[in-house]
């Protein structure tokens, strides 16, 4: 809800980055998805045969839909639809994916009830910076960022259209991100368009 995005302010926590876009546009989780993802995927295999009614569909629709990636089933919401091709964001890691209205399911009311396990962020300080990020800046916050466990301090929140966006401050075994990884800022620098 809208009350405990707000509450994300001044709030510390450890986190994994799930998906990351480049340092302007990242998704963390702060918990472990084990009891999520084990709900979802015995639902999906449980309706595998039962597909969702198109017309049910709209942006911002709840559902699961199936990742072509590892073919499993995940909490998603609907982006966007566009005749059998349904875009979807899965709310608990945070990418996006195309994927075909037979591979989207209704989601029981029990796992909408869960909150969204993933959230939108910000690299607090480069929001000020002009320019574009290019893959190999979004290589670096990867590299510097995968499989680790970050502490990550929410300094602001922000609300655009229908998304809250967190500014963070990240560290990482004892470094923080946002001001002390030259080679993010140079990646930077190096693709700014002017």
């Amino acid at each position: 809800s809208d009350r405990d995005v707000h509450r994300r302010a001044g709030m510390e926590a450890d986190v994994y980055v799930s998906h990351c876009n480049s340092p302007l546009s990242f998704y963390v989780q702060l918990v472990k998805l084990d009891t999520i993802t084990s709900s979802v995927t015995e639902v999906g295999k449980a309706i595998s045969h039962t597909h969702i009614d198109p017309d049910t569909l709209s942006p911002g629709s709840p559902c699961i839909a199936l990742f072509s990636d590892d073919h499993l089933w995940y909490r998603a919401e609907v982006v966007d639809k566009n005749g059998d091709e349904v875009s979807v964001l899965f709310v608990d890691y945070g990418n996006k994916s195309q994927v075909n209205i037979t591979d989207v399911r209704e989601i029981p009311p029990d796992l909408v009830e869960y909150p969204p396990q993933a959230f939108l962020c910000e690299l607090e300080g480069f929001d000020s910076l002009c320019g574009s990020w290019d893959s190999d800046a979004v290589d670096a916050l990867s590299t510097l960022t995968t499989d680790k466990l970050l502490q990550l301090t929410v300094t602001r929140v922000t609300r655009d259209e229908e998304n809250f966006k967190c500014f963070v401050q990240m560290e990482c075994d004892g470094q923080v991100i946002n001001d002390g990884n030259e080679n993010l800022v140079e990646e930077f620098h190096n693709r700014k368009q002017t």
